[in-house]
Parts: structure tokens; C-alpha cells; sequence
């Protein structure tokens, strides 16, 4: 492995470590955000996302949509399960292309 590589990694571990207030959502580290993500974006990360989760994770969830998509999630709730149901435009609608 040469320098470059281990600067690099070095400076993406520090990078997954920062933190970022996501309000009203809360405050979230970067990597925790990215482990979010990845469980509920569609394969093609910049389409939009509609997804159902309990309500331990519902704030991440939106937190992570906000922070890598830029979208505002919409969230209803089946009070009867406890589910939360979220969707968002996704980057497209929100950033373009």
C-alpha cells in the first residue's frame, strides 16, 4: 500500500467519524448516516425512496435521506403496527442530475 492510499484512508476514516446536526432529526455521525442510507435507498441511490421502518430508526432514516439525497422525507404512521412509512423525492427531483 503506498502513501497515497494510506493518507487517503486515513482522511476517509476521519471524514466517517464527523458528525453532523441533522435538526430536527438530530445529531448523527457520518458513517452512522451512510449505514441508514444504504439500508433503505433504491439501487440507484439518486431515484426516490419509499421505505417502512419502526420508530427506533425513523429520525436517522430521515436524517440520512436529508443529508445524501437533499429530498424532505414525507413519514406517515400505521399506529396500529407501529410502522412508519417514509418517502422522498430523491437527489434528482431535489438537486438534479
Amino acid at each position: 500500500m503506498n502513501t497515497t492510499t494510506k493518507q487517503f484512508e486515513t482522511e476517509e476514516r476521519a471524514y466517517e467519524k464527523t458528525t453532523v446536526d441533522r435538526s430536527p432529526y438530530g445529531v448523527f455521525t457520518i458513517f452512522d448516516l451512510r449505514k441508514a442510507f444504504d439500508r433503505v435507498s433504491p439501487k440507484n441511490w439518486k431515484e426516490p425512496i419509499a421505505c417502512a421502518c419502526n420508530g427506533e430508526v425513523v429520525n436517522i432514516v430521515c436524517a440520512a435521506i436529508v443529508f445524501f439525497t437533499g429530498s424532505i422525507p414525507r413519514v406517515q404512521v400505521d399506529v396500529r403496527t407501529m410502522t412508519y412509512y417514509i418517502e422522498a423525492d430523491g437527489y434528482y427531483s431535489a438537486c438534479g442530475s
